[in-house]
């Protein structure tokens, strides 16, 4: 019999990237009613470090789709294997919670579902619909995996239900990026007319999670939001604990009051 293998030792974080243990009443109302809706959140799934401060201001990511994964990403903390089948009462019971939380603007995402043949667009749709329907007013912002060999067809049906924002979520194995590799991204990010840029830091959620390489200072992150505020985007959120999620709402009106100025600039035309 196999000895098991040995767990390295957790790595210590740095002071500026350490967050305090959730405790709030909001919080606690928040869970209960994520639970009562049988919605997953990727808050808690992918072991988010930002949960106390959102859920403590009942804002939530919903993570559509199921709590399991078809990959195995090894940076990632949502677990793997054979996901359950699509929860028809999903849409609706996201829009129950988006009308119970009383959401301005809310962001969807959703496990990667390489057993469905649309990759899952079409549960996107439905709850793209159903918050439409059930709170008007609220603004939704779609976080889509990379719907592999599914690209094309499924981003073509999400952004015909005319989401107010659509997000691909781009995430690398860590490793040490110099510093050229990350500006070509941002070159290729602004090539395909891309206004917003999130960057943070990655943590691991367990020892058995791929390795931190290193913990980037807060002064590194002010560095390359100042670099990509040169190269053109409107908006860029840098920050070790920033996520695509993260003050969502508030960066939606940044960015639309961005794009305002710009469109006033220019006499109508987006650069």
């Amino acid at each position: 019999m196999n000895a098991p293998l040995p767990v390295p030792p957790k790595q210590r974080k740095p002071d500026w990237i350490r967050v305090k243990a959730p405790t709030s009443e909001g919080y606690a109302e928040t869970r209960r009613l994520m639970r009562s809706k049988n919605l997953a959140t990727v808050c808690e799934e992918a072991a988010c470090p930002n949960i106390g401060e959102c859920w403590t201001k009942k804002h939530a990511t919903v993570m559509i789709l199921g709590d399991t994964c078809t990959r195995a990403c090894a940076f990632c903390n949502v677990k793997t294997g054979m996901p359950r089948a699509v929860d028809p009462m999903e849409p609706q019971n996201t829009a129950d919670a988006v009308a119970a939380m009383g959401l301005e603007h809310i962001v969807i995402t959703s496990v990667d579902r390489d057993d469905l043949p649309d990759g899952g667009a079409s549960q996107f749709v439905k709850v793209i619909e159903a918050i439409r329907k059930t709170t008007p007013t609220t603004t939704i912002e779609i976080l889509t995996p990379d719907f592999r060999n599914k690209h094309e067809a499924a981003v073509e049906a999400i952004v015909a239900a005319r989401p107010d924002v659509y997000n691909h979520n781009l995430e690398t194995v860590p490793r040490l990026y110099p510093i050229i590799e990350v500006h070509q991204v941002m070159d290729d990010m602004r090539s395909a007319g891309i206004d917003f840029l999130t960057m943070g830091q990655y943590l691991q959620p367990t020892p058995r999670h791929a390795k931190v390489e290193e913990y980037v200072h807060p002064d590194a992150f002010k560095a390359y939001a100042s670099i990509a505020r040169a190269k053109g985007f409107l908006l860029v959120a840098a920050t070790p604990l920033t996520r695509s999620s993260y003050h969502a709402g508030d960066d939606f009106k940044k960015m639309q009051d961005a794009r305002n100025k710009q469109l006033a600039r220019t006499g109508g035309v987006l650069a």
